[in-house]
């Protein structure tokens, strides 16, 4: 009896699991990125300081950053790593070094799956994202992110330490290539903008060519 319930059980087991991965398999992999992100309404890209337009304080919310969850402490993301020629390039651009934007300016993005997580890493910070949509918060993260919709799209959505609140939504293309569609608040800001990004699979490495013997 105990047999043919532990036989009638499996199926379940392995269906849950397919489903609970399924939705972010297809976006596993390194992707590299455009040279930068193109503003939707044609007035330029992010990167430049953004000079205050009269609103009304730091709009520091964002829809699915709530719900009571959340832990402090940049709990299972911040890793970070040393900086590049690029990273220093960007130091005195105030959003190119904002950490919880990198992944809007990185040159590539790896997505991986996990059992109950996403990684997010943008080759000089990781971040793991619970696919419940639990808040990751602290200096490692540069603010406050969730991954807040998992199918059919990946959202992440930042509320950073300085104000800027990022959703950064991540669609799948018909042509293969992943598209980032980012809408950015800055600090200060009465309206979002919106960014698109195109990140196409890296090529995989050449495999080294077998030595030949004498």
């Amino acid at each position: 009896m105990l047999r043919w319930i532990a036989l009638l059980s499996l199926p379940l087991a392995c269906a849950a699991l397919a489903q609970s991965s399924f939705s972010v398999d297809p976006f596993a992999g390194r992707w590299t990125g455009d040279a930068a992100p193109a503003a939707v309404d044609g007035a330029g890209a992010p990167g430049a300081p953004a000079a205050p337009d009269g609103g009304s304080g730091s709009h520091r919310h964002g829809a699915g950053m709530g719900g009571g969850k959340g832990h402090a402490g940049g709990t299972r993301g911040g890793a970070h790593r040393p900086e590049t020629g690029a990273s220093r390039g960007a130091a005195a651009d105030p959003e190119r070094s904002e950490r919880g934007l990198a992944r809007l300016f990185a040159e590539h993005v790896t997505i991986t799956p996990l059992s109950t997580r996403v990684r997010f890493d943008d080759g000089e910070h990781a971040v793991e994202l619970d696919r419940d949509g639990m808040n990751v918060s602290g200096p490692g993260v540069g603010g406050t992110v969730a991954l807040s919709q998992t199918s059919p799209d990946l959202v992440v959505e930042t509320l950073t330490d300085s104000g800027y609140s990022l959703r950064e939504r991540y669609h799948l293309g018909e042509n293969g290539e992943l598209e980032l569609h980012a809408t950015l608040k800055r600090p200060f800001a009465d309206e979002p903008r919106e960014f698109v990004r195109v990140f196409r699979r890296a090529a995989a490495p050449a495999p080294a060519a077998a030595a030949l013997k004498p």
